[in-house]
């Protein structure tokens, strides 16, 4: 047992307790040829395993120990020596196998007996046992053809099928190769078109390389150019920055001027108020002097002139700017009017040119009639310079009614109310003038040229030149005679025209013409005529000026008939004012409840004439100030006004070109002389 476990760690070469062909090989020592190893494998190997355990091999060892005594190996023997059921029947006889040939091949001469003189039987056993032999190697050796012949079926199927493999390879071949000359041919033409591709790609890179190379060139030019721009603003800059900080140095020193200033503004502010308040004395003190002065001149009687200011030319050059155009209100034969600022009030100057058809006596004669008369709807004669024939009057913002006729300066058309308004204040003050005592006083220029119109659109007459004292001209007549008759044609008394005498009822029929003209807005020529052939066709309402709004047919007919009482061509046809006055008051009366109360002209329920009111306190004004807005207010109630923020026209509500008042003098002295006739 020991000598087989030797035997089989030397053949088991992989030492792996398995024994390959290749590791039997060492059996050879003991002399047997290899293709008697080769059966004995297949002896003791029958399932054809690639590798022997050690059962097989044990088998193995045995099989090469009956081959190496002799013994033909006969599958009876074969059996015997593996399963131990024959080995007493293995013939007697020792076999050594011949090297070079098959282990069941025995050479007769070494299988016979010795001796040439043997027995018959002998030879026969010797002959019957090579027989046999013979026939198991036959056997074996058919067995061995059998199943070399059914491998070699099997190797000719294997083979068969693997040509079979081998042309169906073939053909795939062929087709491969077919499909790759296709691919090739295919290929050649995609390579063909890649190269025109190619070379158009190529021949659009170059076109772009060149753009680039152009582009940064001209990227190269636009850089130098950037940088000579960036020198030229580097140095803009620094010229800016120099520039600031002086600006800076500047802004500096302003600051510390502006403290210097504000400063020196605080002094003059106090110097201001204490100039102020002396102001203020010397003003009221002046006040006090001009009042003092007007009692003297009303005790003085009708011909002191000389209780009015006398004002040098060089003051009225001052007030006018040395008579600037821009200053001019208006002109006509007589001269012209100026706009102007004289001792804080704003005034109207009438300059007579010395060729003017007012002379010397007529200036005289207005001034004697405007210093001795005062009512509130005939201007105001503040003063005069006598040796340039000059007459300041109080100022009236909103000009003639003419003017406000034909709308000039595209003021706003007059309302019926307003035009009936003053129609009243007209007769009002024609009533005045025609009941002056001792002597009559007749306007003899009446038309719409000389009734002009304050801020509250108060109507006042004007122009006294050619006014006349009346005196008794003939039995219960009083009347003025002149050769040399003067006024507007239109307007004048025709019996005045003809015989040169003048009197109430030259003014009545001025009067009636400007009635006919507020209610149609025609032109004075002809108007008489227009207005009663309406009035006989029953068409009154066509020829009423409809700017002025819709009349009140009652309130236009009786002034339609007032007028064309006035305006009669005989002047003892003509009626009395006197007697006309309170038709003409009802209608004011009427018409006033229609206007809004900043026009109301009529009197109020104790007769105090409403342009005496103060428009924000509503009472008689003590103190009259004239504003920026051409209104008068009583003093504490406009600065009240201003002090308070406003920069406003409390009347419009528009701005105010400046916040200065001047004190409406001319006015004061109106107030004060009704107070005194009304106690």
């Amino acid at each position: 047992m020991e000598a087989f476990e030797n035997y089989f760690k030397e053949a088991d070469l992989n030492k792996d307790g398995k024994i390959s062909m290749k590791g039997v090989s060492f059996i050879t020592k003991f002399g047997l040829p290899t293709d008697v190893i080769m059966q004995i494998w297949r002896y003791a190997n029958p399932d054809r395993k690639a590798f022997l355990g050690r059962l097989e091999f044990f088998n193995f060892l045995r099989l090469v120990t009956v081959a190496q005594s002799g013994h033909i190996l006969t599958p009876e023997i074969v059996k015997s020596s593996l399963y131990g059921s024959a080995a007493a029947k293995i013939p007697a006889p020792q076999m050594k196998s011949v090297g070079s040939t098959s282990a069941s091949r025995v050479t007769p001469s070494t299988a016979m007996p010795q001796g040439a003189n043997g027995s018959t039987s002998a030879c026969e056993q010797f002959f019957q046992v090579n027989i046999k032999h013979i026939c198991a190697k036959l056997q074996v050796a058919l067995a061995d053809a059998a199943k070399y012949r059914f491998e070699l079926n099997e190797e000719i199927c294997k083979r068969e099928k693997a040509e079979m493999e081998l042309v169906s390879l073939i053909q795939k071949v062929e087709e491969s190769e077919n499909a790759l000359l296709r691919e090739l041919d295919l290929s050649e033409s995609r390579q063909d078109w890649l190269q025109d591709e190619n070379k158009k790609l190529q021949e659009e890179w170059d076109n772009a390389v060149k753009q680039v190379e152009e582009s940064q060139i001209a990227l190269l030019k636009e850089l130098d150019l950037s940088k000579t721009r960036l020198d030229l603003l580097q140095e803009e800059n620094k010229k800016l920055q120099e520039e600031r900080d002086n600006a800076v140095d500047e802004v500096e020193e302003v600051k510390e001027s502006q403290i210097v200033l504000l400063k020196e503004l605080d002094l003059s502010k106090s110097r201001l108020d204490l100039l102020q308040e002396e102001n203020k004395k010397l003003q009221e003190e002046r006040d006090n002097a001009v009042k003092e002065v007007e009692e003297l001149r009303v005790g003085a009687g009708p011909g002191s002139c000389e209780a009015f200011s006398k004002f040098s030319m060089l003051e009225l050059q001052q007030a006018t700017e040395n008579f600037n155009n821009s200053h001019k209100i208006g002109e006509g034969g007589f001269g012209c009017v100026y706009k102007g600022f004289l001792r804080n009030t704003m005034v109207a100057i009438k300059m007579l040119h010395p060729e003017s058809l007012l002379g010397k006596p007529e200036f005289e004669q207005e001034v004697a009639i405007l210093s001795t008369t005062r009512h509130p709807n005939l201007v105001t004669l503040i003063g005069t310079c006598s040796k340039q024939s000059a007459l300041v009057y109080e100022y009236l913002p909103n000009g003639s009614l003419e003017d406000r006729l034909v709308c000039k300066g595209g003021t706003p058309p007059l309302m019926w109310q307003m035009r009936t308004r003053i129609i009243g204040e007209v007769c009002r003050a024609l009533l005045f003038l025609h009941s002056n005592k001792p002597n009559p006083i007749v306007h003899g220029a009446l038309n719409p040229s000389n009734i002009l119109l304050d801020a509250n659109l108060v109507s006042k007459l004007s122009d006294f030149g050619i006014s006349r004292l009346l005196i008794e001209y003939t039995t219960n007549t009083l009347g003025h005679h002149t050769e040399n008759p003067k006024g507007t044609f239109a307007y004048m008394d025709p019996e005045f025209q003809r015989s040169g005498q003048i009197t109430v009822k030259s003014d009545v029929y001025s009067f009636g013409i400007i009635v006919l003209q507020l209610l149609t807005g025609k032109p004075p020529i002809n108007i008489i005529a227009d207005v009663e052939n309406a009035v006989n066709d029953n068409s009154l309402h066509s020829i009423m000026d409809k700017s002025a709004g819709e009349w009140p047919f009652v309130q236009a007919q009786q002034l339609t008939n007032l007028g064309l009482r006035c305006t009669q061509m005989r002047r003892r046809k003509r009626p009395n004012l006197e007697s006309e006055w309170k038709l003409v008051e009802s209608l004011m009366m009427a018409a006033s409840s229609f206007v809004l109360p900043s026009f109301k002209s009529q009197l109020d329920d104790e007769g105090i004439p409403s342009y005496f009111m103060c428009p924000i306190f509503q009472e008689v004004m003590k103190d009259p100030h004239l504003a920026a807005d051409g209104y008068t207010y009583e003093a504490e109630a406009i600065n009240g006004w201003l002090d308070g923020g406003h920069e406003t026209s409390p009347m419009t509500n528009l701005p105010l070109e400046h916040l200065e008042l001047t004190p409406n003098r001319a006015l004061r002295s109106a107030i004060q002389e009704w107070l005194q006739q009304h106690p």
